[in-house]
């Protein structure tokens, strides 16, 4: 059963992830699309889903949601407080069947003014692999800036690859 639809868009919703969502995103997380964009290289089995799941969503201090089209799990979404006061990063994948939708626009719009508006951030910030042009895309379209460059930060396909910082002040998104 779906859980309980959090922020409410357009196209998607943003919904609570339930422990009966943990076989989906352990399918879809171990996509090699969706993998290898992101800053992991090794798959997850169902009791590291469960794990991230209790750590994270359920103990976590961030906000972890569902990307939902028509009640069906499309991919999840986050945000993370950091150490630094007012401060948060963002990140999310979805599943590659649904990319070219303008669902991670969408979810990314709704949780960023989520976090802006209800969780009092001053600045948003995400990180993107050199190669990810998807991701790369996706921030500049909202609005945030590229601010450093981290050079052969991450090991993928058997080289090094910078990973790219971009972030968002919360004035910035305002004047968008």
């Amino acid at each position: 059963m779906p859980g309980a639809v959090f922020l409410e868009g357009e196209k998607i919703d943003l919904r609570t992830i339930e422990r009966d969502d943990l076989e989906r995103v352990r399918d879809i997380f171990n996509k090699e699309e969706v993998w290898r964009n992101l800053s992991h290289n090794t798959p997850a089995n169902y009791e590291q889903e469960e794990n991230w799941f209790e750590a994270e969503v359920v103990e976590g201090e961030g906000v972890n949601l569902a990307i939902s089209y028509d009640e069906e799990l499309t991919g999840v979404i986050g945000i993370t407080p950091k150490k630094e006061e007012g401060l948060a990063e963002i990140g999310l994948w979805i599943d590659p069947e649904y990319h070219g939708n303008g669902y991670g626009t969408e979810a990314s719009k709704l949780m960023i003014d989520y976090a802006f508006d209800e969780l009092r951030y001053h600045k948003i910030f995400a990180k993107a692999l050199e190669e990810n042009s998807g991701s790369k895309n996706l921030w500049d379209n909202l609005g945030f800036e590229k601010e450093a460059t981290l050079k052969e930060q991450h090991y993928r396909n058997g080289e090094f690859e910078d990973v790219c910082f971009y972030g968002v002040l919360e004035y910035e998104w305002r004047s968008e």
